[in-house]
């Protein structure tokens, strides 16, 4: 298994709000994404520092909700089921979404799970 780290700033004011679009977006998108376990998201209350900590099967299945030219590459030549792609297309459009409620823009980093407890 393989976990993605995403850590930002976000506006406390808009709290709510991001609290929101998690349940009505980010959530059903990502349950219909293969490979995609579960995802924890964290907030420090005081600073407004946040961290995203999502798991994936394979680092393949990690790799498909990347925006990247050659991830797109991939879509367009049909590389994934219409199905998946819609979720997966569904899911950039909603981080996009998200952009409006950072003061920093999101850090990642990857590693790969060697024991889940």
């Amino acid at each position: 298994m393989y976990a993605r780290i995403t850590t930002t700033q976000i506006k406390l004011d808009k709290l709510g709000e991001v609290q929101k679009m998690i349940d009505d977006y980010l959530e059903p998108l990502l349950k219909g994404v293969k490979g995609f376990k579960n995802a924890l998201w964290l907030i420090d209350r005081k600073t407004g520092k946040a961290l995203t900590i999502s798991v994936y099967e394979t680092q393949a299945d990690m790799m498909k909700l990347e925006s990247s030219e050659k991830y797109l590459e991939a879509l367009d030549e049909g590389q994934f089921p219409a199905w998946e792609i819609e979720a997966i297309s569904k899911y950039q459009e909603a981080l996009r979404k998200f952009e409006k409620f950072f003061t920093k823009s999101p850090s990642r980093e990857t590693f790969e799970v060697i024991k889940q407890i």
